[in-house]
């Protein structure tokens, strides 16, 4: 059967984080030093985790509800490896979503780059998009509720931001994520069903860049979330899922992601190469 037991890692219950708040340094080459503590994040690996498969799931996801879904689209960009295709995927992103949500803007203000076989050294590249980063440690939400208002306005354009920062607008950031390879098996990505996280076990932790303070949320590990996969996913397959929602009710409001080793994974599959954005969705509300 295509679902799949294996280990997720959460961020560990520790009385530290009841007196301090967990807290991540970026730093690039440039600003890392080593005898200065950069994140007191600790995480626990949790063994015997059932994932199950979507492909075997009767009815879509959808991404009101479970707060991820599986969309079919082929990138016209073949490689993604200058600043140049780096700005062109991000602006198919831009027009692909806007089409695909039906909204009244889109605003794709990151491309990540990830690769599990690189070798990256201790420190990650702030400033260049075509450098790739790592798998995630950790399950994970992009952006906090507190965070989400800063996010957009720190990276929205001053005119669409006048245009749009009023009464009867709704702003959502979502996350696409997308193969590089052919067929996917090394460290894929685990999608948590929003229905079944418990907000108590959401922690806040700081996200510290030279320019700005930002913040997200890890998980605590709980035996009633329900995560999914994607087996075999094809750059055809990428996913779609939300970190933030401005719009008050019962939907989605974000979506605990984690990388995850593969028990299934051939010994000669290649290493995970992947790429994800972030883009600010703006709608009317309903």
């Amino acid at each position: 059967m295509p679902d799949i037991v294996t280990s997720i890692e959460f961020i560990a219950d520790l009385p530290l984080y009841k007196n301090e708040k967990p807290y991540q340094v970026l730093v690039s080459a440039a600003e890392y030093d080593s005898s200065v503590t950069t994140n007191n994040l600790k995480f626990e690996k949790r063994d015997s985790v059932l994932i199950r498969d979507v492909r075997e799931q009767k009815e879509p996801f959808d991404l009101n509800e479970v707060g991820f879904t599986i969309l079919n689209h082929q990138t016209s960009v073949s490689e993604i490896k200058t600043n140049e295709e780096v700005a062109e995927y991000r602006s198919e992103t831009q027009t692909y979503l806007k089409k695909l949500l039906d909204v009244e803007c889109v605003y794709t203000f990151d491309v990540k780059l990830r690769d599990n076989g690189a070798d990256l050294g201790r420190v990650i590249n702030l400033r260049d998009d075509t450098v790739p980063d790592r798998p995630a440690k950790g399950a994970h939400v992009d952006v906090s509720r507190a965070a989400g208002p800063r996010i957009i306005g720190h990276h929205l354009p001053r005119e669409l931001m006048a245009k749009y920062a009023k009464r009867g607008y709704r702003f959502r950031i979502m996350n696409t994520w997308r193969s590089l390879l052919p067929i996917l098996e090394d460290m894929p990505l685990a999608y948590c069903d929003y229905r079944t996280v418990d907000k108590n076990d959401l922690i806040a932790c700081d996200r510290v860049i030279p320019t700005r303070v930002g913040e997200n949320y890890y998980l605590r590990y709980n035996p009633a979330q329900q995560w999914y996969w994607l087996e075999h996913m094809t750059p055809e397959e990428p996913v779609l899922f939300v970190s933030y929602d401005s719009a008050p009710g019962d939907q989605a409001r974000f979506c605990p992601h984690v990388p995850f080793p593969n028990p299934r994974a051939s010994p000669t599959a290649c290493k995970r190469r992947s790429v994800e954005t972030r883009s600010i969705i703006i709608s009317k509300e309903d």
